[in-house]
C-alpha cells in the first residue's frame, strides 16, 4: 500500500489521501489525515488513523462506537443504538459503521475497551466452543 511504502515521499502520501477522500470528507479531516499519513514514522496506518479518530472524539467530549454489521443500519436502528449507548456511557456517542459480510447477521459494538458481540458469527463460535469444551 502506498501509505506504508517507505519509498513514497510524504507529498505523494498526502496526495493519495486527498484523492481518496476529496468528495467524502470535510476539508479539515483531509488535511489532518494527509499530515498524519505523511508522517507515519514506521507506525501502522490503521492504528494511527484510529488514534486520530479517538483524539477527535475525546476533544468533542464524545465516545466512538465501532460497529461491525453484515448490512448497513437504517436511520431508526442507528438512532435507537445511539440513544441506548448514550444512556449507558453517559456521553454522546458517534457511530462508525463497517460493513463486514463475515458477521453473517447481527452486530458487534466496540466502545473503548467494551465489546458487545451480538453477531451470528459470534454465536456460532460460542456454540462450537461449548460443544468442543
Amino acid at each position: 500500500m502506498g501509505l506504508t511504502n517507505p519509498a513514497y515521499v510524504a507529498s505523494a502520501k498526502a496526495k493519495l489521501i486527498t484523492n481518496l477522500l476529496s468528495d467524502k470528507a470535510h476539508l479539515y479531516t483531509i488535511k489532518v489525515l494527509s499530515h498524519v499519513a505523511a508522517n507515519l514514522r514506521g507506525r501502522r496506518t490503521d492504528r494511527v488513523f484510529e488514534e486520530v479518530a479517538d483524539l477527535a472524539a475525546a476533544r468533542r467530549a464524545r465516545l466512538r462506537a465501532k460497529l461491525r454489521v453484515a448490512i448497513a443500519l437504517d436511520y431508526s436502528q442507528r438512532t435507537r443504538l445511539t440513544n441506548a449507548l448514550t444512556k449507558i456511557y453517559q456521553k454522546p456517542i458517534h457511530l462508525d459503521e463497517v460493513i463486514d459480510s463475515s458477521v453473517i447477521g447481527g452486530i458487534e459494538v466496540r466502545v473503548a475497551d467494551d465489546v458487545i458481540d451480538g453477531t451470528i458469527a459470534g454465536r456460532l463460535r460460542q456454540a462450537r466452543h461449548q460443544v468442543a469444551g
